[in-house]
């Protein structure tokens, strides 16, 4: 975690990763939703290690479903999982929520993903589709779509695209049909990515661990070493004189 990238003429990943870890203090910056991009990098392996040391020896998909939808109960609106994920062989599904400080957990949202998840997955696969069959849906939900096909949860039609007029609606409602008649679904529960554990939590340490694991080095070896730190440095602990420049 040194600076080692001064002397050369371009920034590095590491200039990236040191800008994180110095910006992380700051009031108004979204840590999470920058840094993010690396969990899911090594997300489906992690996950996989996790249920392995869990006595459950999971493949999980590799594919990721990012900000998923959990539509509401009383309209069209959604909240958000912050990942998707599938095993290969489609028995299990994970809601996983990354939190990258201990102090934005909240017990609301924590109790409504639990909610979403006893719900099954079906209802809220059916909840992006009628999400989809609103008159102010946003297009991009039909990429959506497309991604839920690629790990088999729907069965994508190319009327789909563009996503209006009696071609779109009808290959909707097709594949509604074919959502609803399918009752072979995946178990689903929610797991947390957090930086120290309470139980069912994959904490940063773990993570690090499982990453450390895998073949390449480089960025591996970089973010396990920066998530050991943020597992016991908390954003807006540090003085500030003992920052060190990227």
């Amino acid at each position: 975690m040194s600076n080692a990238s001064k002397t050369n003429e371009y920034p590095t990943i590491a200039d990236l990763f040191c800008l994180l870890d110095r910006w992380r203090h700051l009031p108004a910056y979204q840590f999470e939703r920058r840094a993010d991009i690396f969990f899911a990098l090594f997300l489906p392996e992690v996950l996989g290690a996790h249920l392995s040391e869990k006595n459950c020896s999971v493949e999980i998909n590799p594919t990721l479903i990012p900000e998923f939808p959990i539509k509401n109960m009383d309209n069209n609106q959604s909240t958000k999982a912050d990942y998707l994920a599938l095993s290969t062989d489609r028995k299990r599904a994970f809601l996983v929520e990354l939190k990258t400080d201990m102090n934005s957990i909240k017990k609301e949202q924590c109790a409504n993903l639990h909610e979403a998840a006893d719900e099954g997955l079906k209802k809220l696969v059916m909840g992006i589709l009628d999400i989809c069959g609103s008159p102010h849906k946003d297009p991009k939900y039909v990429y959506l779509l497309k991604l839920l096909s690629e790990i088999g949860l729907i069965e994508y039609e190319d009327g789909l695209f563009p996503p209006t007029g009696k071609e779109y609606r009808n290959a909707l409602k097709r594949i509604k049909g074919k959502v609803e008649k399918n009752e072979d679904w995946p178990c689903l529960k929610v797991v947390y990515i957090q930086p120290r554990l309470p139980p069912d939590a994959i904490d940063f340490k773990e993570f690090a661990d499982a990453i450390e694991k895998g073949e390449g080095g480089g960025i591996r070896s970089l973010f396990a070493d920066y998530l050991r730190k943020w597992a016991t440095d908390d954003a807006g602990t540090p003085n500030p004189k003992d920052w060190h420049p990227c």
